[in-house]
């Protein structure tokens, strides 16, 4: 499937047949978030819901097993982390990060 139609696809689903099945995005990944923050005993915010969720979906694609829908979905969570992030970003007070992973740049 060529790029465009990756992302026309992509765009169709999220603002179509998806957010028809799941509702709003925002709401639904407010309740993941939560969720998941009572697991891990961390603050998980909607967008780091979109953004692991697409990690998630890179990891399928690593495996070579991966379905078809798979970069629609990839695609589809990227532009919903941008979209619940939001202007600012994020910042964290100098000298912290939100997780042990050094932050960037990582040296190897």
């Amino acid at each position: 499937m060529h790029r465009d139609q990756i992302l026309d696809s992509a765009k169709a689903l999220i603002s179509g047949e998806r957010d028809g099945e799941y509702g709003d995005p925002r709401k639904n990944f407010e309740l993941i978030g939560a969720r998941w923050s009572q697991i891990l005993g961390v603050t998980v915010d909607p967008w780091q819901v979109a953004l692991m969720m697409a990690d998630l979906k890179i990891a399928r694609a690593i495996t070579g097993k991966h379905k078809d829908d798979t970069f629609l979905d990839l695609v589809g969570y990227a532009a919903i982390a941008g979209e619940l992030a939001g202007p600012p970003v994020i910042s964290w007070p100098k000298g912290t990060s939100p997780s042990p992973i050094k932050p960037w740049p990582v040296e190897f």
